[in-house]
């Protein structure tokens, strides 16, 4: 089972973002930013969700793919969903091309 946040945890080392300064960010302590990353704590304010999305170059609209509201187990469903329509996706493109003849 993967760790609560494993998306937003992927983004924020893809930025360099460690906590100290995620938590500097938020004007929250350290240990607030690590007991949210490990769903430990009530959960993120929505402000502070929004502003770590803006952090990272992400829409508002990901906000329930980073912070999904039933923790890891539903983020991993859903990343899961994800995928299988995304290649159903790409199966009809395919066919679609094939149909044209733009391929």
């Amino acid at each position: 089972m993967p760790r609560p946040h494993e998306a937003l945890r992927r983004k924020l080392k893809e930025y360099g973002i460690d906590y100290a300064y995620l938590a500097q960010c938020l004007g929250r302590s350290e240990g607030y930013v690590g007991m949210q990353m490990r769903a430990a704590g009530r959960g993120w304010a929505q402000a502070e969700m929004y502003s770590i999305l803006k952090m990272v170059g992400e829409p508002p609209s990901k906000v329930f793919y980073y912070f999904p509201p039933g923790g890891a187990a539903e983020a991993a469903e859903l990343a899961g969903r994800m995928e299988r329509e995304l290649e159903i996706a790409r199966r009809v493109a395919a066919a679609l091309r094939e149909f044209l003849g733009t391929t």
